[in-house]
């Protein structure tokens, strides 16, 4: 399964996850900086068995501002997808 997630630069291509269909999880929080709102919207839009996940507010740390949140929902994913 693929897995994408907030890093401290995120460039995502289309072309990179459009024509897999491989399960794709996406974290996303407001204000955005790392993974702007048109990126999520590209994502949701271009990459077939995608699930995003909007957090909330944060900042630089997504994963030590929503540690369990991020945990369950990773858990949660790949029990889903087998």
């Amino acid at each position: 399964p693929g897995l994408i997630c907030g890093a401290t630069s995120c460039r995502i291509s289309p072309v990179a996850g459009a024509t897999s269909h491989m399960p794709k999880l996406l974290f996303h929080v407001q204000p955005g900086s790392i993974i702007p709102p048109e990126t999520v919207e590209m994502c949701r839009r271009d990459f077939p068995n995608l699930e995003d996940v909007f957090l909330g507010e944060s900042g630089h740390y997504v994963a030590e501002d929503f540690p369990h949140e991020v945990g369950e929902k990773i858990a949660q994913w790949s029990d889903a997808i087998g």
